[in-house]
């Protein structure tokens, strides 16, 4: 999801909303509660060379939140 002219607080609102979307769709579903997952998210001032680079920032940031 690409979100522009955003703060870090919007960003972590919406991780938020997306967590419960996503728990409460797996409830309806019976699915078991053991299951996880974790969002990275990524911030850039100026657009990056790469969308390979805002993933790589995304993907430190999945290793963070989950310690």
């Amino acid at each position: 999801m690409l979100l522009i002219d955003v703060e870090p607080k919007d960003v972590e609102c919406v991780i938020g909303r997306v967590y419960a979307k996503i728990s409460d769709a797996a409830k309806r579903r019976g699915l078991p509660d053991g299951l996880g997952w974790t969002v990275g998210a990524a911030f850039s001032p100026v657009p990056p060379d790469a969308p390979e680079e805002l993933l790589r920032e995304a993907d430190a940031d999945v290793a963070r939140r989950r310690v």
